[in-house]
Formats: structure tokens, C-alpha cells, sequence
């Protein structure tokens, strides 16, 4: 959802280039957003649907409320090298 709202706020922009988001969480934003964004050819395309455009599985939600995340780990200075 978060990505939907970026990609509206960029088409209003003259001097957006590019945007990052979490891989992790997309696979869970799929099933909670069927018709969630997904790039194609490094693009993301703007939804003509209404609002963020997108639908919202609330049962997938509400299944999904209370999972945890593997913690990330973080690179280290030491292992950035010289």
C-alpha cells in the first residue's frame, strides 16, 4: 500500500527519478492486496483505479496481524572493506 502511495506522489513530481521499497514484504502484500503493484521492466505503472487502487483482502489481514518477520542483519564496518 505504502509503494501505491509512493508511485501516486512521484506522478506528481517533475523531478522524480527513482524509489526503493522492502522486497520481504511483498509476497505478504500480495496476498493482502491481490491486485497489489509489481514492476515490469523496472517500471511500475500508475493505477487508474480509485484511491491507491488498490483492493484489500480484509480476512488476509486480519490472519496476517500478528506475524513475525525474520529479523534483518545489518553489514558491519569491518566488512565494508578497505
Amino acid at each position: 500500500m505504502a509503494l501505491s502511495a509512493t508511485v501516486h506522489a512521484s506522478a506528481c513530481l517533475p523531478n522524480f527519478i527513482i524509489t526503493e521499497y522492502f522486497l520481504p514484504f511483498e509476497e505478504l502484500g500480495r496476498r493482502l492486496c491481490p491486485n497489489a503493484l509489481r514492476p515490469v521492466n523496472g517500471y511500475i505503472a500508475l493505477p487508474e483505479a480509485p484511491g491507491l487502487g488498490l483492493d484489500v483482502d480484509e480476512a488476509a489481514v486480519r490472519a496476517a496481524q500478528d506475524k513475525q518477520f525474520p529479523a534483518r542483519t545489518f553489514r558491519s564496518l569491518a566488512e565494508e572493506g578497505p
